[in-house]
């Protein structure tokens, strides 16, 4: 058989499909199963199903004035975690609604600039609301609060952790949360309630933190992307170096 008579069909992997059909600024979005949410610059939550078609669900407009900054779904609980008007709040969207849930836990976190959280399911147990862990750290001015779920609220875990500057971003590794202000990093060990100094952010750029694992974590410091430990300790593959600085990773 020659190769002209080979026919290939291309696969379509993604598939392009607008969701909102009018110019509101998009400010955040998450996804669980086969749902997305999304936040704009009015404080309306749009929810959809991808899934067998993209369709609209549901719709919040009442919830908020200002912008949805960040939205977290934690598909366990059936949850989204959301900040808006400097406060952090939770929807629930067990039943397909977007339902503003009274969460008096949560009361503390006016102020709040942005938040992180962790999701932990024991091994050999199933993912779902008794046996899943859900804690979240808030950053409000310059201390950190850090919750639990239990039940419908967030409870306290532990007392407010002061801090020298203001976080601009939170990402939980494991019992760790690194912190980036404006100057400078840091890392939070959530167990022994401390906080501890990495490196200076670089010039004249906010700081950038991303995920690699449970363990493992990137920082960005003017155009190179650090690896390091949840120990604060530099990985074999110890940098990454861009072309120029980037915006987001």
């Amino acid at each position: 058989m020659s190769a002209n008579d080979l026919q290939f069909k291309m696969h379509d992997v993604y598939e392009v499909v607008k969701l909102l059909k009018y110019s509101v600024q998009i400010e955040s979005i998450t996804a669980y199963d086969n749902y997305l949410l999304v936040g704009n610059r009015l404080g309306h939550i749009f929810l959809y199903t991808t899934s067998p078609r993209v369709q609209l669900v549901d719709c919040n407009k009442t919830f908020s004035k200002r912008p949805i900054l960040q939205l977290t779904a934690i598909s366990e609980c059936q949850i989204v975690i959301c900040l808006s008007d400097e406060r952090v709040s939770v929807l629930d969207v067990s039943r397909d609604k977007v339902i503003h849930l009274k969460t008096p836990g949560l009361q503390k976190t006016k102020g709040a600039s942005t938040f992180t959280v962790n999701v932990k399911t024991p091994d050999g147990l199933q993912s779902n609301a008794s046996n899943t862990v859900v804690r979240l750290c808030v950053a409000v001015k310059r201390q950190l609060q850090v919750y639990y779920w239990k039940g419908k609220d967030f409870l306290e875990h532990s007392e407010n952790i002061n801090l020298p500057d203001i976080p601009r971003t939170l990402v939980w590794c494991d019992q760790t949360v690194i912190i980036g202000c404006k100057n400078e990093y840091y890392l939070f060990d959530v167990t022994m309630e401390q906080v501890k100094p990495l490196f200076l952010t670089g010039k004249n750029q906010e700081p950038i933190i991303t995920k690699i694992s449970d363990t493992m974590f990137g920082v960005v410091k003017d155009s190179h992307l650090i690896v390091m430990s949840t120990m604060g300790k530099l990985a074999e593959q110890q940098f990454i170096k861009w072309v120029d600085t980037p915006s987001i990773i």
